[in-house]
């Protein structure tokens, strides 16, 4: 296979006839051994994904049959697809999603942790740059999730 590069793609957001923002779009796709295939634009930057891959990771879940066989709701899978922080409604969920596989919140390793200090979930580093903290390390909640 050989490994082709073209310019960056061009994302256009539209309202009706408008166009509201372009975007340049880098892709890189690799073969099973990370080899070039095909590429647009800087493939050699790296990048951190983060939240928009939640979607693509919760594929296997639903691919390998497992939603279905467990019976995995619409809410579970938005919310395995989601970020969020552990508001009491999104513990509500996880809570049952744990219940009907008969596991604990101690089985995961993202569960929603609570600042010592407060007894609070904790605030994002991104929210507490934004909100201008210096030294907060957790924000208020108004009921802390207990598991």
């Amino acid at each position: 296979m050989g490994q082709e590069r073209r310019e960056p793609l061009v994302v256009e957001c539209t309202r009706g006839p408008a166009v509201e923002s372009r975007h340049l779009v880098d892709v890189a796709v690799v073969d099973p051994a990370g080899r070039l295939v095909q590429g647009w634009g800087e493939t050699e930057t790296i990048v951190y994904p983060r939240s928009a891959i939640k979607s693509v990771q919760v594929l296997p879940l639903i691919e390998s049959g497992a939603a279905e066989r467990h019976a995995v709701s619409d809410e579970e899978i938005a919310l395995a697809c989601s970020s969020h922080n552990g508001q009491p409604e999104h513990v509500a969920v996880v809570r049952g999603w744990l219940a009907r596989a008969q596991a604990s919140a101690r089985m995961i390793s993202n569960a929603a942790r609570i600042c010592p200090t407060t007894r609070r979930a904790p605030m994002p580093a991104c929210a507490r740059a934004t909100a201008g903290a210096r030294s907060t390390t957790c924000a208020p909640a108004s009921t802390p999730p207990s598991w």
